[in-house]
């Protein structure tokens, strides 16, 4: 049976347009935030003198204390659904608001607030790809405070994020010894060798059987900070043995560069199964009882 050149053309540019609308669901560039500025509200992640230094005019601004659960005996675990929500109404913001969040460091605290805003149900946020770093090498922007907002009565949809979960530490502990599952460190190389231990870990170390791939990898790390080409990380990533048809869990020191190294795997490239371990290495060192593995 013969079939249409047209038909053919017109079924790849469909599949092409798949591709890329996975991508750009989830991320947003400089040119096209400044065009469309008006239809976003924005919110910078990051500590009070990088954003006093420059950040995007009418920009929120918010830093890992807003977003992080303060009543747990250890740090770094993600703020609650009722915290979020008292977050999101001070700051005005409501249910249908377009969200866009972006860092001065490259996109890991902005993935950290993409993930628990998404994972709590508020769809329609995207990141700035290449965050600040980018959002500077094209525009002359100087650091203008937002205005003040009316408070809202801000509430999730109940829409609970389904493309990559929330893991909790007994799905860590069964994944030692299942061949199908991958744990992926997210760390830089020293913490996960154990030559370093950052503050709020008990020990140093890793998670026996994790591999290693630092979530910087992901970007332009001394360019642009821009996520790099879906065929650069996929190749990357396969060739570390984390392929489509495995289990996949992301940990770092506090699942804040995990939640990036999620984000790419989840919606650049299209894994089905992908995890972040909100407790990540701070919770796993909590426990005397744990294994842990050092050196290469």
């Amino acid at each position: 049976m013969k079939v249409c050149p047209t038909i053919c053309i017109a079924i790849v540019l469909m599949f092409l347009s798949g591709c890329r609308d996975n991508k750009q669901s989830v991320l947003i560039s400089a040119q096209e935030l400044l065009i469309n500025k008006s239809q976003y509200k924005i919110i910078d992640i990051s500590t009070e003198e990088d954003f006093q230094k420059q950040s995007i005019v009418g920009a929120y601004h918010l830093w890992r204390p807003d977003i992080t659960e303060e009543s747990a005996v250890y740090g770094g675990l993600m703020a609650s659904e009722e915290k979020m929500e008292d977050l999101l109404s001070k700051l005005g913001i409501l249910p249908e608001d377009q969200l866009v969040v972006y860092d001065h460091k490259g996109g890991c605290d902005a993935a950290r607030l993409w993930w628990i805003l998404t994972y709590y149900g508020h769809d329609n946020v995207r990141l700035l790809d290449g965050g600040m770093s980018d959002w500077k090498g094209a525009f002359n922007t100087k650091s203008q405070y937002s205005e003040k907002q009316k408070h809202s009565n801000y509430q999730f949809s109940q829409k609970e994020n389904t493309v990559f979960r929330k893991v909790e530490l007994d799905e860590v502990i069964a994944a030692l010894n299942d061949p199908k599952t991958v744990l992926i460190d997210t760390r830089s190389t020293d913490e996960f060798e154990g030559l370093v231990q950052k503050d709020g870990a008990f020990k140093k170390g890793r998670i026996p059987g994790s591999i290693h791939i630092d979530w910087a990898s992901n970007i332009d790390y001394h360019g642009n900070q821009k996520i790099l080409s879906s065929e650069k990380l996929l190749n990357m990533y396969e060739a570390k043995g984390v392929t489509k048809d495995k289990n996949v869990i992301v940990y770092c020191h506090s699942g804040v560069r995990s939640a990036h190294t999620a984000v790419v795997l989840s919606y650049i490239l299209g894994y089905k199964n992908v995890g972040n371990y909100d407790g990540s290495w701070i919770e796993w060192s909590y426990h005397k009882e744990l294994p842990v593995a050092l050196g290469k």
